[in-house]
């Protein structure tokens, strides 16, 4: 009868061990599907930004819409944003990209690598 009852009473607690187990992986499963979720909004956030940083410098006449075009072939070719791919194929510079940027928010630009801002607006 002794036998039995520790018999029983192992089962017992090899099924709560499991349904707590269950619980805890289900628990991590949703977290996995939650972070995964986060990770697709946040590309989809930088995708959207640069999409939009590449239609600013059409718009502003920093590049043509060829070069656009002729730089997302090749970002695409090796796996690098498209502005790095303009850059390299000389089709603009950074302080281009931080004019445009500058000029989408209505603030001055100033290359700060050559250029030392005033004291007092620091």
């Amino acid at each position: 009868m002794k036998k039995k009852l520790n018999s029983a009473t192992k089962k017992t607690q090899i099924k709560k061990t499991d349904e707590s187990s269950v619980k805890e992986i289900s628990a991590q499963e949703q977290e996995l599907k939650t972070n995964i979720t986060t990770s697709k909004n946040q590309t989809k956030d930088v995708n959207q930004e640069a999409s939009n940083l590449e239609k600013l410098l059409v718009e502003s006449k920093f590049i043509s819409q060829a070069d656009l075009e002729k730089a997302t072939k090749l970002a695409n070719q090796r796996r690098i944003p498209v502005v790095d791919a303009l850059v390299f194929e000389g089709m603009i510079t950074r302080d281009q990209i931080g004019e445009a940027k500058a000029k989408s928010f209505d603030i001055p630009y100033i290359n700060l690598l050559t250029k030392r801002p005033p004291r007092e607006q620091v």
